[in-house]
């Protein structure tokens, strides 16, 4: 039995669910340590957060339905539904907001829709890195300190 979604359509509402929760703000940690002076965020790097966090719940649900499959085939089944998802939450496109935060801050260095391209393809290849499980002492043994 299994408490995932059958379609796809389905994963891309339970996706755009997730964005629309109120109780998340990823970037609340992250703005409460900062200085005092540098305690928000521009709407880009917002949405930023949440498509990454969008992009997250859906590598994770495609990799527990299809735990076999290639990280290129999750990496490109997670994107077009983080995509869809983002699609439905109604948010700005991805070169209004960057216009809008060029605007603000003034030009940076290299092409912005490059930048957002390798981010997103730089999110697809990522990778689970499991740490080596140390060396467990047999039972009745005394660990080193």
């Amino acid at each position: 039995m299994s408490f995932l979604p059958d379609s796809e359509a389905e994963l891309a509402r339970q996706i755009a669910y997730a964005l629309e929760d109120e109780s998340f703000h990823p970037l609340d940690e992250v703005q409460d340590s900062a200085p005092e002076e540098c305690r928000y965020f521009s709407d880009l790097e917002c949405s930023l957060s949440e498509w990454s966090f969008g992009y997250g719940v859906a590598w994770a649900l495609f990799r527990v339905r299809e735990p076999l499959a290639p990280a290129t085939r999750i990496a490109a089944l997670a994107q077009g539904l983080a995509r869809e998802a983002w699609r439905s939450h109604g948010s700005q496109s991805w070169q209004e907001l960057i216009k809008r935060d060029r605007q603000e801050r003034g030009p940076v260095h290299g092409d912005p829709s490059q930048q957002l391209e390798e981010f997103s393809r730089n999110l697809g290849n990522m990778r689970v890195r499991r740490s080596p499980l140390a060396a467990r002492p047999a039972a009745g043994e005394a660990r080193d300190t």
